[in-house]
């Protein structure tokens, strides 16, 4: 079976050529002019890689949508400040030796450059100048500031997935000493305010920002402590739980991935289309492998619940602190993340660093997802590392697989599947289906077995038997 391969077009691009290293003094860097340089070139195609996001060719336009920081998981989620308008305290620093903290920002800008002039798995004309030269300024900008979330965006966006591979250096050996000058807590200009903080004040503005920070003179402390402590008390109450629509959104990107592979269209012949809602994968490698070995009968994948709902299954349980797996699965899940993330980094197979919630999720619902996972990702010939180590999730609780279509997270006496089914035949939804699932006295909206009794008397017994059922097993 080939190795599933899919290139995410959201992310950075990769680094090209070196042109040199930085001048003893004043640097001479226009990171404006690097994007415009790339937009003329290679125009929208390219564009849409490095950013993502819809774009003006004209520079600055890219300065108001860019903001790529990544979470450890792998997730964009940005840091409030627009990638450009840091780049650009960046440039300042490095254009005026005088500047506060000029030869600690000019050093680890030297470095950054000096490294990244070694990687040599470029993709094609990528390594050429003007755009090689373009790229390198970028990247090696983002480097310098040091912020984690921009290591992680650039190392696990751009070298992976466009092809650096094992020649990208390791997060440590990037210089980010300036990071206390140039980062998002940093202080470029030593006052009481971060860098974050001036930024906000600033209104985003990078005429303001920069003045703020010395660089065009005046404003220095205007707005200061505005917007402190802005949204503090908003919606208290309940805690948001951050695995809260993790998996649907996950789910999916994922289901972009298989039908973007050569297997689209064995799943599409069992109803199984680029829909996350319809993914059932459990067992899909002996489906494979039937289909490519006639004249043996093809067998459907999938153990008759879709991923989907076990899924929201699991979030439910993440999310519920007084669930009785709660504690034991959310360490589980935790475990098999970190397994995840050092399977696909030594497999070369950090793309797959984007679903790095779903795919660990899911591999922990069942033996059969675990195995069916391992042929998949390890493309027929290599096995996960962790094979062995991933947690199936509750098993070692209960004895059984909770998550899985043949168990009872419920404990109701009902598997998992036949409640859905019960479900679907009285015409639920998915969504009902995974609330029958975790409720043991079967409250589900729609059940036939339960007398026809108002929703309001319904919503006072499930919320009275809660105290004594599911939550405190």
């Amino acid at each position: 079976m080939r190795r599933i391969t899919v290139t995410i077009g959201f992310i950075f691009t990769a680094v090209a050529a070196f042109h040199g290293p930085a001048a003893a003094t004043a640097v001479d860097v226009d990171f404006d002019a690097a994007f415009a340089t790339i937009w003329e070139t290679h125009g929208v195609w390219l564009v849409g890689s490095l950013m993502g996001w819809p774009t003006d060719p004209s520079p600055p336009g890219w300065s108001s949508t860019s903001d790529s920081d990544m979470s450890g998981d792998y997730v964009s989620v940005g840091n409030g400040m627009v990638d450009s308008d840091e780049l650009a305290l960046l440039q300042a620093i490095l254009a005026d030796p005088a500047s506060p903290g000029h030869d600690t920002v000019h050093a680890a800008w030297t470095a950054n450059r000096t490294l990244i002039q070694g990687l040599g798995d470029y993709v094609g004309y990528l390594a050429t100048a003007p755009v090689g030269v373009a790229l390198n300024d970028l990247i090696a900008g983002m480097l310098t500031i040091g912020d984690t979330s921009k290591l992680i965006f650039v190392t696990a966006g751009a070298f992976w997935a466009l092809g650096v591979g094992g020649s990208a250096p390791a997060l440590s050996a990037y210089n980010v000493t300036a990071n206390s000058l140039l980062g998002t807590d940093g202080n470029a200009d030593g006052d009481t305010l971060t860098n974050f903080d001036e930024y906000t004040a600033a209104g985003g503005d990078r005429a303001a920002y920069l003045a703020s920070n010395g660089f065009g003179g005046g404003g220095e402390g205007e707005g200061e402590g505005e917007g402190e402590g802005e949204g503090e008390g908003e919606g208290e109450g309940e805690p948001s739980c951050e695995y809260e629509g993790v998996f649907a959104s996950e789910g999916a990107f994922f289901s972009l991935f298989l039908a973007a592979t050569p297997y689209a269209a064995l799943l599409e012949s069992f109803g199984q289309t680029n829909d996350w809602a319809t993914i059932d994968i459990e067992g899909f490698e002996a489906t494979v492998y039937a289909a490519a070995n006639p004249p043996l009968p093809v067998p459907a994948p999938g153990d008759g619940l879709p991923d989907a709902v076990q899924m929201a299954m699991l979030e439910a349980v993440l999310c519920d602190s007084g669930h009785y797996l709660n504690e034991t699965v959310l360490a589980e899940f935790l475990e098999n993340k970190a397994f995840f993330v050092e399977d696909m980094t030594a497999l070369g197979g950090q793309v797959y660093l984007a679903v790095g919630n779903l795919l660990p999720g899911m591999i922990g619902t069942s033996g059969a997802m675990r195995t069916t996972a391992d042929a998949l990702l390890g493309g027929g010939v290599a096995h996960l590392p962790h094979l062995a180590d991933y947690n199936i999730f509750g098993a070692a609780k209960t004895a059984s697989e909770p998550f899985s279509a043949d168990g009872d997270i419920d404990g109701d006496g009902i598997s998992n599947g036949d409640e859905y089914d019960e479900v679907i035949a009285a015409g639920g939804n998915a969504e009902v289906a995974a609330q029958a699932m975790m409720d043991p006295y079967n409250l589900w909206p729609g059940n036939p077995a339960l007398p026809v009794v108002g929703a309001a008397g319904l919503a006072l017994l499930a919320g009275a038997l809660a105290f004594a059922g599911l939550r405190r097993k």
